[in-house]
């Protein structure tokens, strides 16, 4: 390309970037809803969930909510059993509550997999205990693959005795 060339080239380009400016700046349409459209505020949130048919929670009130449906979830595995176990509980309400995990052990899972399982489901309360007692003991070989289910009455070392044979 010639000299005359590449300065016909970038007239023609700043000549389509000042069009494309112009343009954008002068002739495109102003979006004026979106000028006089008032400030978001609270009460305007509630009304349109409301509209919505939904409602806004705090993150505490969310947390404490989670919690209590992950705990629901661990400890109410057997609704029938829970109702039938309703009057021994009113009986014994003194007594903590045993929780009952099943876990599943598979090919490629750690001691700190299952104790992290074992504490997420309230069988244990650490699951550092677990993994420290398998490792002091030195268990860590002979974790079996399987299906086992504990309870929270158990200590570690009937956990840790279940899920290793020597």
């Amino acid at each position: 390309m010639t000299k005359h060339g590449m300065r016909g080239f970038a007239a023609g380009i700043l000549l389509a970037s000042g069009i494309v400016a112009l343009y954008y700046y002068q002739l495109m349409p102003k979006n004026d809803d979106e000028k006089a459209e008032a400030p978001l505020t609270e009460s305007r949130v509630e009304a349109y969930l409301a509209s919505k048919g939904e409602i806004a929670v705090d993150k505490a009130a969310f947390e404490k909510w989670q919690a209590s449906e992950s705990q629901k979830a661990s400890g109410d595995q057997g609704k029938a059993a829970d109702k039938s176990s309703a009057n021994d509980d009113k009986k014994n309400a003194d007594q903590p509550k045993v929780y009952k995990a099943k876990i599943t052990v598979k090919q490629g899972m750690t001691t700190s997999d299952v104790a992290e399982a074992l504490e997420k489901h309230h069988v244990i309360k650490d699951r550092h205990q677990l993994t420290q007692y398998v490792i002091d003991h030195k268990l860590e070989p002979y974790l079996q693959l399987g299906t086992y289910t504990f309870t929270s009455d158990m200590s570690i070392p009937d956990i840790a005795k279940k899920l290793t044979t020597k």
